[in-house]
Order: C-alpha cells, then sequence, then structure tokens
C-alpha cells in the first residue's frame, strides 16, 4: 500500500497539484471518479448519488433524500399480497434505499479498497479519516490566504471578486459540513494532516516537489541516499524532478 490523501482548500489549486503528483509518481489519481464508483456500486445514477457528496454537501438536502427513499419504502404491499404472519413481517424500510448511512458505508468501502490496491492519490472525501491508521499513507493539506483565491478564482472562472468569494466560501462550508457530519472531524483541524502546503508561498511545482519528497514508497523499491543515486519512488521513476503540471 502507497496511497496520499489530499484535503484543499477551494482556489487553492489543490487539485492540480494532486493530479501533478499523481502524474509524477504515475499513480492513480481520484476526484469526482468516487462518485461515480459509489453510484456503480449502489446500481444509481451519479447524479442522485452527488446529493451527499462534498463538494455540495448539504445536511437538509441529504435528510430530504433520506426521508423520500423512507417513505418509499414505506408503501403498503399491492392489494391481495399477503405479509405473512406476524413472525415473518419484516421491518418496512428497505435497506437497499440509498441512505446517508449507506453512501457513508460504500464511500469508505471504495476508499479503502483503493487503497489496498496502493499507488493512489486520492481527492478529498474523507480518506484523511478513513486512512487515519492505515501503514505508508501521507495525508495532506493545501491552503491559500483567502485574497490570495478569491483573486484566482475570478481570473480563472471568469467572475467578479465578490462572486467569487461567495463560491469560495459556500464550497469550503460543505465540505467542511461533510467531514463534520460523516466523520465528526473538524477540517482544518492539524491532526489530521502529515503535511500542510500553503501555495501562496510555495507555487504549484514547489508544492507537489515537496509532496513527491514526502511520498510513502514501497520498501522494496527504493533505493537508498548515499548510493551514488537519486532516490527513487514505487515504479522507479526518479524523485524530486520539476513535474510537467
Amino acid at each position: 500500500m502507497a496511497v496520499i490523501t489530499i484535503s484543499r482548500e477551494y482556489g487553492s489549486r489543490g487539485a492540480a497539484i494532486g493530479a501533478g503528483v499523481a502524474e509524477a509518481l504515475g499513480w492513480r489519481y481520484v476526484d469526482d471518479d468516487l462518485v461515480f464508483l459509489v453510484a456503480q456500486r449502489a446500481g444509481l445514477s451519479d447524479e442522485y448519488v452527488r446529493a451527499y457528496d462534498q463538494e455540495g454537501f448539504s445536511r437538509l438536502r441529504a435528510f430530504v433524500h433520506d426521508c423520500v427513499d423512507a417513505l418509499e419504502s414505506l408503501a403498503p404491499p399491492p392489494f391481495g399480497e399477503t405479509v405473512g404472519t406476524a413472525d415473518q413481517i419484516k421491518l418496512p424500510v428497505d435497506l437497499t434505499r440509498f441512505y446517508s448511512a449507506r453512501y457513508l458505508h460504500l464511500a469508505k468501502q471504495m476508499i479503502r479498497t483503493l487503497a489496498a490496491r496502493g499507488h493512489v492519490v486520492i481527492m478529498g472525501r474523507g480518506a484523511q479519516v478513513v486512512l487515519k491508521e492505515a501503514p505508508r499513507v501521507l495525508h495532506v493539506r493545501i491552503v491559500a490566504p483567502l485574497p490570495t483565491r478569491i483573486h484566482r478564482v475570478a481570473q480563472e472562472e471568469g467572475l467578479s471578486e465578490r462572486e467569487a468569494a461567495r463560491r469560495i466560501r459556500r464550497r469550503d462550508r460543505a465540505v467542511a459540513r461533510y467531514l463534520r457530519h460523516f466523520y465528526g472531524v473538524d477540517w482544518a483541524d492539524p491532526i489530521l494532516y502529515d503535511l500542510t502546503l500553503n501555495t501562496a508561498a510555495l507555487g504549484e511545482q514547489k508544492a507537489v516537489r515537496l509532496i513527491l519528497n514526502a511520498a510513502p514508497v514501497e520498501d522494496d523499491l527504493c533505493t537508498t541516499l548515499g548510493t551514488g543515486r537519486a532516490e527513487r519512488g514505487p515504479l522507479g521513476k526518479a524523485r524530486g524532478f520539476a513535474p510537467t503540471r
């Protein structure tokens, strides 16, 4: 197992950094893919599952979805169909329906499956909590001052700075709610992370290099320093070089 989890503030360029790290290491990069994996496992559309995802998470919206599913599962049997004796009557709630608890179970399952396969960079979705005790996992948080993020988002997304600030706050609040609702943790708690990087001071390429230097590696695929050769990553690629992104 060799895994990197990344949690980023909106506008910190954490997504680009995560993708750059994955590209440099030759690892898989998982962001929105996790939503598709959960939806596929549940047999539902990804749009339905997104009601529970971190990007726009709302406890009220998730609660409404849960209530609708629960009410639908309480529908009486068709006319003339017996429900059996008192001992045979089943609970009225259909546990195959997609409740918040099922989303959490499937999301954790997918994160652990990806981690077990190794060589993956996982973006968000509480992976830093799910894999907290797992070996050879690096937990990274990417941040930047709010004014820096406002300026970036306004430029990159063609927004006014006022609208950019509104979008940043809305997205960051959603992620914080997601972590608090599903995992009971404070998103900004420094104890959740091994490495926190401020991209206002570092920039993307330096941030990628710092993560590569700290990346977990498989022992049998590493060379030791002092041999006159570069330390190498899990796929035999030299570490510490400038990435392409």
